[in-house]
């Protein structure tokens, strides 16, 4: 186990509960952040964000394929009709994020913004390489691998390379999307304001509200320096809203930085 990241027998066991698919939580959380109203929706383990301004709404991933009506439903159930979506920005191409978004762009057309470092991985549906962090991550890892999604087409590419993205003109929200390719290498993160949309860039904790490494990995410095140089250059961001499980504070991901050591797996 990582430094500083004791469990009690207890926690541990819910960990292996949920992962292995014993347990599958579905979760409704909102948030307000200043004028934005922040709508956490997880299924199974994933988390689909809705994000409203006003009468203006995007979303941000949209979970397995096989939940995306319930994703619908749930935002519906925000008072979202979700023909009304701006548009979907997919963090990266893996079924747990991007499984969900040819629903709604086959049912209402809703325009796709994506890393084009993935775009193989839209295109064919697969989830390509995956690296096992953690033994709960190599029990589950036939199953992740093997997982596929309906293709997906996307509208919008953001660069490997590219220079922060203006985020208003696409959704009708100021913000950014940021490239940060690392998890894959069409990875993206959004940033509005005190928030980060962080994707798989780090996860939350299942049994607390600390930061931890995500379950899959490949290249775990490169990780920790991704993960430094956003809080270094980001120092308004007060919420990190991760892919799994979480929100967690700046002063959780701090910590989590300042004492894990990559090379200890």
């Amino acid at each position: 186990m990582r430094p500083g990241n004791s469990r009690s027998w207890v926690a541990a066991a819910m960990v292996l509960l949920v992962l292995v698919g014993v347990s599958c939580a579905t979760l409704k959380r909102q948030s307000q952040v200043e004028e934005l109203e922040i709508h956490t929706l997880r299924i199974e383990y994933a988390n689909a964000f809705l994000v409203k301004k006003g009468a203006t709404a995007f979303l941000i991933d949209a979970g397995h394929p096989h939940n995306a009506e319930e994703l619908d439903q749930m935002i519906r159930d925000t008072g979202t009709d979700p023909s009304t979506l701006k548009a979907i920005v997919v963090t990266h191409g893996h079924a747990d994020h991007a499984g969900g978004v040819s629903h709604f762009y086959q049912k209402y057309g809703v325009p796709v913004i994506a890393g084009r470092g993935d775009a193989d991985l839209f295109v064919q549906g697969k989830m390509g390489e995956l690296c096992p962090t953690d033994r709960i991550a190599r029990k589950r890892y036939e199953k992740s691998v093997a997982s596929t999604f309906p293709p997906v087409e996307v509208k919008t590419w953001i660069e490997p390379d590219s220079a922060p993205i203006e985020l208003e003109p696409l959704v009708g929200i100021p913000g950014q999307i940021i490239a940060i390719p690392g998890h894959t290498e069409g990875s993206i993160w959004v940033r509005m304001g005190e928030v980060g949309f962080m994707g798989d860039l780090f996860r939350g904790e299942i049994a607390g509200k600390d930061a931890t490494v995500h379950f899959f990995m490949c290249d775990l410095e490169d990780n920790h320096g991704d993960i430094a140089e956003v809080l270094e250059n980001h120092p308004e961001i007060q919420t990190f809203y991760t892919g799994h499980f979480g929100p967690v504070t700046r002063k959780r991901v701090v910590k989590f930085i300042d004492r894990w050591d990559p090379t200890d797996e």
